[in-house]
């Protein structure tokens, strides 16, 4: 068993590595939007101008994400929910194109997404939260414009999610592992393996917490260096 303050390091760790790779998977996907956008216009697919409109106002979206996360305007613990927020109204713009145009590849791309966005996401909460916002959506959707296959449509959509959350759990777990690691050569950075003490490095590292606390009560500081040679 671990404690507290070690399991609250190490989900800091994981969280702090998410965050920092976010930004680019949401800037890969506005630059997908529009590649797709501009792919289909010259293959001749013209689709409705809704769709175009859609399709930008999702890439600026992104973008704008983006810019909040490289700028540090926004806590690094918002991250993974604004990405989470990005793939429902990623999803909620391709429900409302496939209702438009039920012919077309937007029921496609939403099953993609939902099997990719778990592992992209890589945390629990927004992804149930946004799996069942997703769920909703595309169910309210299908029985509406598309009644007489809404069902094998729903029943695959939730097997991508089920596959979706495999890949978060594979994706969390090898970011857990990662941690692991990271704090153990933390660990082994500031203490003496052989006594287990702190090492001057890790002295050093401590000193500006311990003289506040020597201040806050009052009593001195008194360190001991001690390096010893043993000959056998």
């Amino acid at each position: 068993p671990i404690d507290a303050a070690t399991r609250a390091r190490r989900d800091g760790i994981v969280t702090a590595q998410i965050a920092r790779e976010t930004p680019w998977v949401m800037l890969a996907l506005a630059l997908l939007i529009v590649l797709f956008d501009g792919a289909s216009a010259a293959a001749g697919m013209i689709a409705p101008l809704g769709h175009y409109i859609s399709d930008v106002m999702q890439g600026v979206f992104f973008l704008l994400v983006v810019i909040l996360c490289w700028g540090r305007f926004i806590p690094i613990a918002w991250t993974p929910h604004l990405f989470a927020t990005a793939i429902v109204l990623n999803v909620a713009v391709l429900s409302y194109q496939h209702s438009v145009d039920p012919a077309g590849s937007a029921i496609g791309v939403i099953l993609m997404t939902t099997v990719l966005f778990g592992g992209l996401l890589s945390m629990w909460r927004p992804f149930l939260v946004s799996a069942a916002i997703i769920v909703v959506l595309v169910s309210a959707m299908l029985f509406r414009y598309s009644s007489e296959t809404a069902m094998p449509w729903i029943i695959t959509l939730l097997t991508g999610i089920g596959v979706s959350a495999a890949l978060l759990f594979a994706r969390r777990r090898s970011a857990t592992e990662l941690a692991i690691a990271q704090q153990a050569m933390e660990v082994m950075a500031i203490h003496d393996q052989s006594t287990g003490l702190l090492n001057r490095h890790g002295l050093l590292s401590a000193t500006g917490r311990l003289v506040s606390m020597a201040k806050r009560s009052g009593q001195p500081i008194f360190a001991v260096f001690v390096d010893g040679l043993v000959l056998k």
